[in-house]
């Protein structure tokens, strides 16, 4: 996989085991309301993230909140740009790829 930007799709293959980085996690409220019973959550493992920010070498400034090393929380926001990023890099190829059929 080819790196076109600093924050694009290089580097996150969800092809290999170690960066599939979406799992599922339980709701973190201890007392979740009635609406919230048996209800599934996903999330990022904020380890996880850490994990490939440094098997990468990318970081990604603000992705993981360190204030508590007993909690550590992954900050969804900050992953917009880079999603939106890696669409545009795909609907490239996509568009390439049409154009050459």
């Amino acid at each position: 996989m080819s790196v076109r930007t600093v924050y694009g799709i290089g580097g996150f293959d969800p092809s290999k085991p170690n960066d599939n980085i979406v799992e599922q996690i339980e709701l973190p409220d201890p007392e979740p309301t009635e609406a919230e019973v048996d209800v599934p959550d996903m999330g990022f493992v904020a380890q996880d993230l850490l994990q490939v920010m440094e098997d990468t070498g990318i970081d990604v400034p603000n992705l993981v909140s360190q204030d508590n090393p007993d909690k550590l929380e992954a900050a969804y926001g900050t992953l917009i740009p880079i999603l939106v990023q890696a669409i545009k890099e795909l609907s490239a190829k996509v568009e390439a790829l049409e154009e050459r059929n």
